[in-house]
């Protein structure tokens, strides 16, 4: 898992606002020469909704926004540019 920080504390702790900067992260993920990551989930924060993407076991990508549980393409799912907390496997 990698997370991004992207929320900003006032003193008490309390989250005053998230860093609403774009980002390019990687669909894979080489950590050594012979290792590969892929994506299989990833938290974007939009409109004040935590939105998730995930890879199912029928390599299916949803999205579910809380409400509603829906299909996309990988595509849509691995170019969030407001993501901020990834999870990749081997």
């Amino acid at each position: 898992m990698i997370e991004l920080e992207r929320r900003v504390f006032d003193n008490e702790g309390e989250t005053l606002s998230f860093i609403d900067k774009d980002i390019i992260y990687p669909r894979y993920l080489k950590v050594k020469v012979k290792v590969q990551y892929q994506i299989i989930g990833l938290v974007v924060y939009k409109d004040n909704t935590f939105i998730s993407y995930f890879l199912h076991s029928n390599y299916i990508w949803y999205k579910d926004n809380g409400t509603r549980i829906i299909t996309v393409t990988a595509d849509e799912a691995c170019n969030q540019p407001k993501a901020y907390f990834f999870i990749y496997k081997i």
